[in-house]
């Protein structure tokens, strides 16, 4: 594995976990746990695996909220990455 890309990856994980447990706002977003990221190997794509804990329902909210808020951990990463691209999510 390319070490930027693995460095990329933890760093994005770091990060949107602490943007999901610290900044976010949304009531729906559950107990969630990132439990890793993959990046494309053009570094342009990542997806993001989540862990998410409480009944289904909840589950599928938490899940749709997160799907909403890609455009918020995309501009939150921007900024605190330094990176020339923010990958898509």
């Amino acid at each position: 594995m390319n070490r930027r890309k693995h460095q990329l990856e933890e760093a994005i994980q770091a990060q949107i976990d602490t943007i999901i447990r610290r900044e976010m706002r949304d009531t729906r977003v559950g107990m969630v746990t990132i439990t890793r990221v993959d990046l494309s190997g053009d570094l342009q794509n990542a997806t993001i695996f989540v862990s998410v804990l409480g009944e289904p329902e909840e589950e599928k909210e938490t899940l749709k909220a997160l799907r909403g808020a890609k455009g918020f951990f995309r501009r939150e990463l921007a900024q605190r990455l330094h990176v020339r691209h923010v990958p898509q999510l």
